[in-house]
């Protein structure tokens, strides 16, 4: 049941982001036995009788007395009625009572039905996308080929609703070579939604690296000509692209230089933010100088303090002895914005067998810092590299 309440959760940014009105779709019926007939949603005798309850506990004792067919007609009403309004995250009040009610009712054709029917509102299709994978997750198995299709077709139509289509797109579970072209459309759209342009992004990035390399790199090589969206998950994604991938490609990797550039010539702080996310995914020392050389840049040193620690174990690395006293002093100074008290033992070294003065002086420094905080480095982050 927390699954199914945690994965609503994408519902309320999806439908809060946008939503239209636009249907397409004819309605197929073939077991109207259950399914909400359109004359009894208008009509809104369940989702008036919920508005008059004032307690939780009663308004679980309705729905918990609904039969199946009621409770779905009660959700379907509740669904056009939270659209117009907005109030899209209310529909997750449902979640318990299809669990415990109504999934096992449900066949493939009623949620197919549902979902490319051009009388139910947006809100109920996506409900019942979610409703129909959870239900496929709970016994450890798959999407349908046929359900994956038929989500297929609303993400390539855009006559659909692009939060429908950006949820579609979310819970297709088969998405392979075959649909490089159609993501690739979305992402190079101009008239698509920029969150269903970097879900396609993320997708393609998923099942066909090259072609979503050729695609980051012009965002990251030309910001100026993309949303804020795109640039923060395009940096985010050219970070975690994988080096035998550039290889193959035989094309040289400047990903941090092009991402440090952007930190240095955009006037977005939320874009500066995303590049730091984007340059934590690097795990390396070229990533690490980048930060401490953009420091005032970026202005924020608790953000900066989060790269640090999930960066902890390259920073240690920089702290070694043998190290060049720049690489040294670079590290230092992430010591100062993170005084984590792991790194004693590095400074202690330094301290007792370093030649070089300028730095014995500043790991003592930094021990004292370290004393008098409480930092501590959260070592989840040294076994998610």
């Amino acid at each position: 049941m927390k699954k199914l309440l945690a994965s609503l959760s994408i519902l309320v940014l999806a439908f809060s982001l946008y939503l239209s009105n636009n249907g397409t779709w004819a309605l197929a019926t073939e077991n109207e036995s259950i399914l909400p007939q359109v004359e009894k949603i208008k009509v809104k005798e369940h989702y008036n009788d919920l508005l008059k309850i004032k307690q939780k506990d009663e308004c679980d004792k309705y729905l918990n007395e609904l039969n199946e067919k009621d409770l779905l007609l009660a959700i379907a009403e509740t669904a056009e009625e939270l659209d117009k309004q907005g109030a899209y995250s209310e529909i997750s009040m449902f979640a318990e009572f299809v669990d415990k009610k109504l999934i096992d009712k449900l066949t493939e054709n009623d949620y197919i039905s549902i979902i490319e029917s051009s009388e139910y509102s947006n809100l109920f299709k996506v409900f019942m996308i979610d409703t129909y994978t959870y239900s496929k997750k709970r016994v450890n198995a798959k999407n349908s080929e046929i359900f994956n299709d038929k989500l297929k077709k609303i993400i390539k139509d855009n006559n659909y609703d692009s939060s429908l289509r950006f949820y579609a797109l979310k819970h297709v579970d088969n998405f392979n070579e075959n649909d490089v072209n159609t993501l690739k459309e979305i992402i190079n759209s101009e008239k698509e939604i920029d969150y269903l342009k970097t879900a396609a992004l993320k997708v393609l990035k998923k099942i066909n690296e090259k072609e979503a390399y050729d695609i980051l790199k012009k965002i990251i090589k030309n910001p100026e000509l993309y949303s804020v969206e795109e640039v923060n998950v395009g940096m985010k994604l050219m970070a975690r692209i994988s080096e035998n991938t550039i290889q193959l490609i035989n094309d040289k990797d400047t990903r941090v230089n092009d991402i440090e550039n952007i930190i240095q010539t955009t006037k977005t702080p939320s874009i500066i933010s995303g590049a730091v996310y984007a340059l934590c995914e690097f795990r390396n020392e070229k990533s690490v100088q980048t930060i401490i050389n953009n420091r005032a840049i970026i202005n924020d040193d608790s953000l900066i303090r989060y790269y640090i620690d999930k960066n902890y174990l390259i920073v240690e690395k920089m702290l070694d002895k043998t190290n060049d006293t720049i690489i040294i002093m670079d590290a230092l100074a992430c010591v100062d914005i993170a005084p984590f008290k792991n790194f004693t033992p590095k400074l202690e070294e330094l301290i007792n067998e370093h030649e070089n003065e300028d730095i014995k002086e500043k790991a003592g420094l930094l021990i004292d810092k370290i004393n008098n905080n409480s930092y501590e480095h959260n070592l989840k982050w040294d076994y998610n590299k």
